[in-house]
């Protein structure tokens, strides 16, 4: 009863349920090799599937009794196949009821099926009757698509055609305002004044000739020929009316004006365009334009250079230099002689200060130096501006233009420049001249302009020609002069005015040369002021010749010679030449002072000068003092001291004299200090040798009245009231 009750509990589990349940638990069955291991007593998994109170005693109690079964497999066996076919008949006979139940679910179902299809079908023809009706409004608007399918097309038709229209009037326009010019541009091009506007309406017709010419100069339009015909006759108006336009105001420069550079860099470069036009269209009348301009400046500038040249001459200081005979003068208005720099120096480091101004200039306050550097500087500046002023009106390539401007100009300057140069003899002016000239070379250099190079060069070398010339003439004259003059007129010439002059000119030249660097100015050599000082010392050395009195000859070439050498001290000269003539003639001078006045004293020098001389060892060494002292009488020695004694209490009486003799040889301080500081030194050194010599031979005991002497050395400070 217990099995069948758990039977009909099996039963009860739906189909699937169990066949779930049945394929789980024999998945946990590890690899069942016979239908024994299922069996619940020996198989846990079953055994849950069929456990409950009671089949679990039955198990737990029948454990011994299953033990004795299991040794008959077959029973077993058997016994497991009934339980398994009466499981499947229940679950077929389950099966089974489920599907009836199925069938009568369906057969329920098909009635109200067959009820819904007998509504679909009512439906149906409905639906037939509104697709009728569809299809019939369907064609209607296929017709209507295909009448807008029409329409479209001839819309996009008309569209491109008016497209096509507007571009065709764009286009018309375009080339209507291509070619055509409108009318109040033509009046005011024809009619109006010309003016500052006038390059903008000139510009219009420029552009609109250009266009026709570019693109529309290689088509046959037929509108085409007429308006090329009136551009043409407009671009000869236009043309005419700039040439005239252009010649009026270029002869309106001859007008004097303020400032003439400030109308070409304002006025006329504005009107640049005009010649411009002219230049592209026209150039036979460019051309004459251009030359038309050229010969007004020229005439414009040679006016105002010469002007400004020939009043700024009125103030010219009056010319002092005009005959050769200038080297041998020397006036009580000019004590000092002629050919002083006199601050020209500054007239060359000054040279690019602004011009002069006439007005307001006293008579002869102006040199000519300052006259050349005013022409120069106001010359380089226009220059330069019509340089500038040519390149950005004319064009790059018109440096004949201005060649051609300035010719007359140079022309007149290298005129005045040669006048000058012919007519004076100051080759102190003439160097400044020179240096002005290549100062505004290096100039007009610096900014590129090198088209007045040439003409200014060949200025530059005749003037510095012209000093080496006319100094070499001054020099020549000197010569000549000094020649056949007697001894007597030579003796006045104390000193002669040509040493003086010829003094000032060598200093004057030797600064003047050395403001070439300064000045950036290429240097010349200057072998003039070599040929200068040689003539000098020549000149000085045969005239003292004619002289018989030898201290007159001394005294000659003294003064020439210190008069050229007193403005030349702390210069690179070389001076050699004159320096040791001087030299010799000044000892020459003073020896007679000492011989003189220091008569005694200068007797026994020598004596002791020539005693040491033939008791000197051939070898050099030195004599011992004791033998000097047995070779030497006392007698000797004290009229040693005597002789020092009388020099150290008259020396200052002696000297006043000599002092006022030499001043009256001598009319230059300069000279007077030259001379004095030679009799200075010729007293110093007698006076040196007899008193070292008196300190050697006398006795140790009398060495205290030594100390009464003055030591040599000290005899300037000793004479320093009696220097002047």
């Amino acid at each position: 009863m217990k099995g069948d009750s758990n039977t009909s509990r099996l039963l009860e589990v739906e189909p699937n349920s169990f066949a779930e349940d049945l394929s789980w638990f024999l998945s946990g069955v590890e690899d069942p090799c016979s239908l024994a291991e299922l069996d619940p007593c020996t198989n846990s998994k079953t055994c849950q599937f069929f456990a409950n109170d009671e089949t679990a005693k039955a198990y737990k109690g029948g454990t011994d009794s299953l033990k004795m079964i299991n040794a008959d497999e077959q029973i077993l066996d058997k016994k497991l196949l009934l339980l398994v076919d009466s499981i499947v008949k229940r679950v077929s006979d389950a099966r089974q009821k489920w599907q009836n139940d199925m069938m009568d679910d369906l057969i329920d179902h098909e009635e109200e099926i067959c009820e819904f299809a007998t509504d679909l079908n009512y439906c149906d023809s409905t639906l037939r009757l509104v697709e009728e009706a569809l299809l019939k409004h369907y064609k209607k608007l296929e017709t209507a698509s295909t009448s807008i399918t029409n329409l479209y097309s001839e819309s996009e038709e008309l569209s491109l055609s008016l497209e096509n229209r507007k571009m065709f009037l764009q286009e018309l326009k375009k080339f209507l305002d291509d070619i055509t010019i409108p009318p109040k541009v033509i009046e005011a091009i024809c009619k109006e004044p010309i003016r500052f506007n006038y390059v903008q309406l000139l510009e219009t017709y420029r552009m609109k000739a250009e266009k026709i010419k570019s693109e529309y100069d290689k088509l046959d339009y037929p509108a085409l020929n007429p308006c090329k015909i009136q551009l043409k006759k407009l671009e000869l108006v236009i043309v005419r009316r700039i040439y005239d336009f252009m010649t009026t105001e270029i002869a309106k420069l001859t007008t004097p004006k303020a400032n003439l550079q400030m109308i070409q860099n304002t006025y006329f470069l504005r009107m640049q365009p005009l010649y411009a036009f002219i230049l592209e269209t026209h150039s036979v009348y460019a051309g004459e334009i251009k030359n038309h301009y050229s010969k007004t400046m020229r005439k414009v500038y040679h006016h105002l250079f010469s002007n400004y040249y020939q009043s700024l001459d009125k103030f010219r200081m009056k010319n002092r230099y005009k005959e050769l005979g200038v080297i041998m003068r020397r006036s009580s208005s000019r004590p000092q002689g002629y050919f002083f720099l006199e601050g020209r120096d500054k007239v060359c480091t000054s040279f690019q200060d602004d011009p002069m101004v006439p007005a307001g200039l006293q008579p002869e306050s102006v040199r000519t130096e300052d006259i050349i550097k005013s022409f120069l500087k106001l010359l380089v500046d226009t220059a330069s501006s019509e340089y500038i002023f040519i390149k950005r009106f004319f064009g790059k390539d018109n440096d004949a233009v201005f060649k051609y401007i300035f010719e007359e100009t140079l022309g007149y300057l290298r005129t005045r420049i040669d006048s000058i140069r012919t007519t004076t003899y100051d080759v102190v002016m003439l160097t400044v001249v020179t240096l002005l000239i290549g100062a505004n070379m290096q100039v007009l250099h610096g900014r590129e302009i090198a088209l007045l190079k040439e003409a200014l060069g060949a200025m530059h070398m005749d003037v510095y020609q012209s000093v080496l010339s006319q100094t070499k003439a001054l020099l020549e004259h000197v010569k000549q002069h000094t020649k056949h003059v007697a001894s007597s007129t030579i003796e006045t010439w104390l000193p002669g005015a040509y040493a003086t002059n010829m003094g000032n000119m060598v200093s004057s030249l030797y600064v003047l040369k050395g403001l070439q660097s300064t000045l950036g100015i290429q240097p010349s050599g200057f072998e003039i002021l070599d040929d200068i000082i040689m003539s000098l010392n020549t000149n000085v050395n045969l005239q003292c010749k004619k002289i018989n009195h030898p201290i007159k000859g001394d005294i000659f070439i003294i003064a020439n010679c210190s008069a050229f050498l007193s403005s030349l001290e702390g210069t690179s000269l070389k001076l050699d030449v004159v320096k040791n003539t001087l030299t010799q003639h000044v000892k020459s001078y003073v020896n007679g002072y000492l011989h003189t006045h220091f008569d005694e004293m200068i007797d026994q020098v020598t004596g002791i000068k020539v005693s040491v001389d033939h008791n000197q060892p051939v070898s050099g060494a030195k004599n011992d003092s004791s033998k000097q002292m047995s070779a030497v009488s006392p007698d000797t020695v004290a009229m040693w001291r005597k002789l020092c004694e009388d020099f150290n209490n008259k020396l200052p009486e002696k000297f006043r004299v000599i002092k006022a003799k030499v001043k009256v040889h001598f009319t230059q301080e300069y000279t007077v200090t030259l001379v004095l500081n030679g009799v200075i030194e010729a007293i110093e050194d007698a006076y040196n040798t007899l008193y070292c010599h008196l300190s050697k031979m006398i006795k140790p005991n009398d060495q205290v009245w030594m100390k009464n002497f003055a030591v040599p050395g000290t005899l300037l400070q000793l004479l320093m009231p009696a220097v002047p």
